[in-house]
């Protein structure tokens, strides 16, 4: 592919490619297997047996290579991935070629590697390996009608062939194509659900009251800074998980010996923390998971802002009467 694209989409061409370097080594093996099998029991099926032998010994030296260099150098993959074309082509039609004429399994082999190059590869260099593919079958057995008449008959049937090689082309652009969309679309997606992670944590991280997320076994979920000041847990401690019981051994006996109810309030203290601390409960709906929320503010912070209720009250009552006094006097008059 092109070298443009995104991380995610680079690691899944780079994990296809490896895959597919696998399946070549796997196929080159079983070549090896079934030559020494069918040598005996047809030995009509081949033409030219030697070279259909060495070939494939020498595609299997290359393909365990080319799978290696892979592995080690996984930053030029696009030259990587070429090579592995250039290898395959030239070494499918010595098979054709061995085997006078086309044969099911290696044109099933063939088409595999045309819809490999889709994915693998830029449209441009697929289309390219198409095309070759295209000439090393016509041609091959196009010159060799000149020799042998015989081969006459097969010119047909790699002209099949061909037009299967250009539809497996197209067929494959339009998978890729759709593969690029989706992958677009989940990349566009993770890209916002982190820009919404990273506003919850600014939002978090800033607020002034603390939130405190338990799991049934009083393992803390989620945590702000404020909540770890309230309870005098070091900050250090604010985005890690860890046990309620080890941080805060006093809240934890609380909370262990007392069925916490949605709505409960409590007021805790404890020698790790300066703050007298108001706790509310919130039970949380979450599917599969039976977890608490601990909504957590500085007592005295609350009583400032009572106190300043009430005397904002009382300043509006005072200013009601004095109003309705000047209303009588101005009646008076």
């Amino acid at each position: 592919m092109a070298p443009t694209v995104s991380v995610p989409i680079y690691q899944t061409i780079y994990r296809l490619g490896t895959q597919y370097a696998a399946y070549r080594l796997i196929i080159a093996f079983s070549l090896i297997i079934i030559f020494f099998i069918t040598l005996k029991n047809q030995p009509d099926q081949y033409i030219y047996p030697s070279i259909y032998f060495y070939s494939t010994a020498v595609f299997t030296v290359l393909a365990a290579l080319q799978m290696m260099l892979l592995k080690l150098f996984p930053h030029g993959v696009n030259h990587q991935f070429l090579g592995f074309f250039i290898v395959d082509i030239p070494f499918l039609s010595l098979l054709f070629f061995s085997m006078h004429g086309p044969n099911l399994a290696i044109s099933i082999l063939f088409v595999i590697t045309v819809f490999a190059a889709n994915f693998l590869l830029s449209r441009n260099k697929a289309l390219l390996i198409t095309l070759a593919s295209v000439i090393t079958i016509i041609y091959q057995q196009f010159f060799a009608s000149f020799f042998d008449f015989s081969n006459l008959n097969n010119i047909s049937n790699s002209a099949l062939l061909a037009f299967l090689f250009f539809a497996v082309y197209g067929l494959g652009q339009i998978a890729i194509n759709r593969f690029n969309v989706l992958e677009s679309l989940n990349t566009h997606q993770a890209l916002e659900l982190f820009k919404l992670q990273n506003i919850n944590r600014y939002i978090l991280e800033q607020i002034e009251v603390g939130y405190l997320v338990l799991d049934e076994n009083c393992k803390i979920i989620v945590s702000n800074p404020a909540a770890c000041l309230l309870l005098g847990i070091s900050p250090l401690y604010a985005h890690e998980q860890y046990n309620l019981s080890t941080f805060q051994p006093d809240l934890f006996e609380i909370i262990k010996n007392a069925v916490m109810q949605d709505g409960e309030r409590f007021q805790f203290q404890s020698h790790q923390s300066a703050y007298h601390v108001d706790i509310r409960v919130q039970k949380l709906i979450v599917p599969q998971q039976a977890l608490t929320l601990l909504v957590l503010e500085d007592s005295q912070k609350i009583n400032q802002k009572v106190q300043q209720l009430k005397l904002g009250g009382v300043s509006k009552s005072m200013l009601k009467k004095s109003r309705l006094n000047f209303d009588k006097i101005e009646k008076c008059k």
